[in-house]
């Protein structure tokens, strides 16, 4: 651990809260489609995305669309005026389209160097 910390393997630590217990049970997966890809639309948008902390997760992706939002509400009507109010409104956004997550699966797996892909050098 201590050399995982020193290398800064180990970008730090975190408590997981449970969403059902701070009123934020409701997830859904927003993907996000920009106007135009250039640097400054980007931008924007990025730094628009940081503000607002019902956003859990946002990540870039190659082609369409655009981004993958993670997101959390209290409940439907919670996340309809904020996909309304905040999501909607966002700087450079052309489209967006979302989906109700049913169940998590798999959270919060910790990564280990056990999980990296073997080489496939020298196989047949």
């Amino acid at each position: 651990m201590r050399e995982l910390e020193r290398t800064g393997a180990i970008r730090g630590y975190r408590a997981i809260v449970d969403p059902d217990a701070v009123g934020l049970g409701f997830q859904a997966l927003v993907f996000a489609s920009l106007n135009q890809a250039d640097r400054e639309t980007v931008a924007t948008f990025e730094d628009a995305l940081l503000a607002i902390p019902q956003v859990l997760q946002a990540q870039r992706l190659f082609g369409d669309p655009d981004y993958l939002l993670r997101v959390v509400a209290p409940d439907l009507p919670g996340f309809q005026r904020f996909y309304d109010e905040r999501l909607a409104t966002l700087p450079g956004l052309r489209r967006l389209t979302s989906t109700i997550v049913m169940k998590d699966v798999v959270e919060h797996r910790p990564l280990t160097t056990a999980q990296r892909t073997p080489s496939r050098a020298g196989c047949g």
